[in-house]
């Protein structure tokens, strides 16, 4: 399964036969898409305004062997963030390696 959404860099969510990644600390496999640990709940997040879309049918549709588009009835913003520092909530400083440079010194 996987989420399309316009971006410049054609940059999409999918889903992963290798659920065993989403263990590992470091995850920085893909080549610039999205990994998603649960796609099915995403696809019934985002198509949850649509009733004809059940969880049931979702599965189904996931296994049918040929691919399907479904369009959503209204669009979703998507926003990607990276963020090599940041605060837990007990006010730690975490920073991490910059995998894409795009840190400045």
């Amino acid at each position: 399964m996987k989420f399309l959404f316009p971006n410049s860099y054609n940059v999409y969510l999918h889903d992963t036969p290798t659920d065993s990644l989403f263990a590992r600390l470091t995850r920085n496999l893909s080549h610039g898409c999205v990994r998603l640990e649960k796609p099915e709940e995403l696809a019934e997040y985002v198509l949850r305004d649509q009733p004809e879309w059940s969880a049931q049918r979702i599965r189904k549709a996931m296994h049918a062997g040929q691919e399907r588009q479904v369009a959503l009835k209204d669009p979703i913003p998507v926003h990607i963030l990276y963020f090599t520092a940041w605060a837990d909530e007990g006010g730690s400083l975490h920073l991490e390696k910059d995998i894409y440079g795009y840190d400045t010194p």
